[in-house]
């Protein structure tokens, strides 16, 4: 499914969470919601807004010709929650490979209080 048919000028996002993973990246969490939505309702009385074509984790942003560019930061692993069901027809369906590393895993993550990323005050 193209990005523009889930992430446009009429979604917003939210700022869902944020984990230290003990390396180089941390796990992000960003919520897309179609404005207006039941999603998008619950999201804004929940969490954190994000400016749509400004912030550092995912961004959408119209050019002068009216298409859509989409940036994303390189230093996460990002995880986009989408709020509505996804027509799957708009698409296709395909097998993906690949595994997920525990080391990965949000389950048992925890605040690492020396990483300077997660603690601004770290290092002052």
């Amino acid at each position: 499914i193209q990005a523009d048919l889930l992430f446009n000028q009429n979604t917003n996002i939210y700022f869902g969470d944020f984990y230290c993973m003990y390396t180089s990246y941390h796990y992000v969490i960003v919520v897309l919601a179609p404005n207006n939505s039941k999603g998008d309702i619950f999201c804004r009385g929940k969490l954190p807004a994000l400016d749509r074509s400004n912030n550092c984790f995912l961004s959408c942003t119209e050019e002068e010709d009216g298409s859509l560019s989409f940036h994303h930061a390189q230093d996460v692993i990002l995880e986009v929650i989408y709020t509505e069901p996804v027509d799957l027809s708009l698409g296709m369906v395909s097998q993906i490979s690949g595994h997920q590393l525990m080391s990965l895993s949000t389950l048992n993550a925890k605040k690492d209080p020396s990483c300077k990323i997660c603690n601004i005050s770290v290092g002052r």
